[in-house]
């Protein structure tokens, strides 16, 4: 007799019940605001995605403030995705990690 198992992959979260979600940026120079694709990302842990990106927003209006001749950042709504398994998250890291050096 053979058995098939489905079994369903345990979503990646912290002790807190939050996801992580990956995204790329968008970016401008100072004083402008045409914004446009860039190669940077970062990670956030949040519930949903809409919270994850007003965390971003603000955390980035803080720095905009506090540096207003750096460049401007958005977070690009199109490359926001939830993590699915730390495999994923830790691909995406090492992807960033790739790119700086």
């Amino acid at each position: 007799m053979i058995f098939h198992f489905k079994y369903k992959v345990m979503p990646y979260r912290n002790a807190y019940g939050e996801s992580l979600y990956m995204f790329g940026w968008l970016q401008a120079e100072p004083g402008s605001n045409d914004f446009k694709p860039t190669t940077g990302g970062n990670t956030v842990w949040a519930k949903r995605k809409r919270e994850a990106i007003l965390k971003v927003n603000k955390e980035r209006m803080k720095s905009e403030a506090k540096y207003p001749d750096h460049v401007k950042l958005r977070v690009d709504p199109d490359r926001c995705k939830r993590a699915k398994t730390r495999e994923e998250a830790e691909s995406f890291d090492r992807g960033l990690y790739y790119m700086t050096i």
